[in-house]
């Protein structure tokens, strides 16, 4: 009857006013205790409060673009979340990611891809990996004195051993100074790989 659905419809608001009450209220209590909070940096009104409004621009493809404006509108330090500060500064880049560095990585890096070098978070599991990538680029540089793309010749000596493991014959990749044509199509699928991740990303925000 038009009576049970008003009544209905008083009970759905008044659960809508209290749910977001308590929510206010547990932003507030947890924007107060922010490590970040006595630093009173600039940034959007909204960045106090909350990273959703950061997600948008990130599902609408503009998020560099919009950091970029920040920087232009407040300069290079700019608080973009509660707990979360951007740097546009050249001389805190040895200080953050530096081998000597303290800051850690967020949680969500562990979402972004396989694990690699740029998703890891415990420093001494980077630090191993990263002596050991190190010890391989010095043998290349040792043998030759050129400028080569580091990263191409990786990824073809990698899936020319996946080649031997998995199907037992090498691509002979490395005997070519171009890439075969289907690299490129392996490059689409880790495109489609990136957006699958970044759906894991809202999903855990």
């Amino acid at each position: 009857s038009p009576t049970m659905i008003s009544d209905k419809g008083d009970e759905y608001l008044v659960y809508g006013i209290a749910i977001t009450f308590l929510y206010v209220i547990w932003k507030g209590f947890s924007n107060f205790f922010s490590p970040i909070r006595h630093l009173h940096l600039p940034g959007p009104i909204l960045a106090q409060f909350t990273n959703k409004w950061l997600l948008m621009h990130d599902l609408a493809g503009h998020r560099a673009e919009r950091v970029h404006s920040l920087y232009k509108q407040y300069g290079p330090i700019v608080q973009v979340a509660p707990n979360e500060i951007s740097l546009a500064n050249i001389a805190c880049i040895k200080d953050i990611y530096g081998g000597s560095t303290t800051c850690l990585k967020a949680p969500m890096y562990s979402t972004i891809g396989k694990m690699g070098l740029f998703q890891m978070q415990d420093p001494e599991q980077y630090h191993t990996r990263h002596r050991r990538i190190g010890i391989i680029m010095n043998v290349v540089e040792r043998k030759t004195d050129k400028v080569f793309n580091a990263l191409h010749w990786m990824r073809i000596t990698a899936l020319n051993i996946a080649g031997e493991v998995l199907l037992g014959k090498s691509f002979d990749l490395l005997k070519g100074e171009k890439p075969p044509a289907y690299i490129h199509h392996l490059d689409n699928v880790y495109l489609v790989h990136a957006l699958w991740d970044l759906a894991s990303i809202v999903n855990n925000k």
